[in-house]
């Protein structure tokens, strides 16, 4: 049977569909970013002062007070070339589909892509830790052996 002759089921999802998807991802990118810019250290927080949840959470609200947005460029920085990348490659996985001539290489370049996306995530835990440490540093001073604490 040719594509010709394919019909819709039932009635095709509609502008208002499309709309209300746009913004459900609008509102999550804002509450990813609101969340990244209040207590972004957070993971660093846990393991470096061994606090509970809601503590560390204080703790990092405080110690990112003043550095939230530079602590998003950073993030930027280190995230969207990654993201790009990822979304570039998986348009042209969908573009040129599963029965395309080079969809073996397409599946070999998607699990490259994923690996370094992968390696971006080992790098961006180190730089949270760093962050972590410059932010401390900046409020209570240099303290002697701080990073081997962390660590012992």
């Amino acid at each position: 049977m040719a594509w010709t002759h394919w019909r819709p089921a039932g009635p095709l999802p509609g502008p208002k569909l499309a709309s209300v998807v746009l913004w459900v991802g609008l509102v999550e990118i804002i509450t990813s970013t609101l969340v990244l810019v209040g207590v972004g250290i957070v993971s660093a927080v846990v393991v470096g002062e061994r606090r509970g949840t809601v503590g560390s959470l204080g703790r990092a609200w405080r110690l990112m007070s003043g550095s939230r947005w530079r602590f998003v460029a950073l993030c930027l920085l280190v995230e969207a070339g990654p993201a790009v990348v990822g979304v570039i490659w998986s348009l042209g996985r969908v573009a040129l589909g599963s029965s395309h001539p080079a969809a073996a290489a397409i599946t070999a370049g998607s699990w490259a892509v994923f690996a370094l996306e992968r390696g971006v995530d080992a790098v961006w835990a180190v730089v949270v830790a760093a962050a972590y440490l410059e932010l401390r540093r900046a409020r209570e001073g240099a303290v002697e052996g701080d990073v081997a604490q962390i660590f012992a």
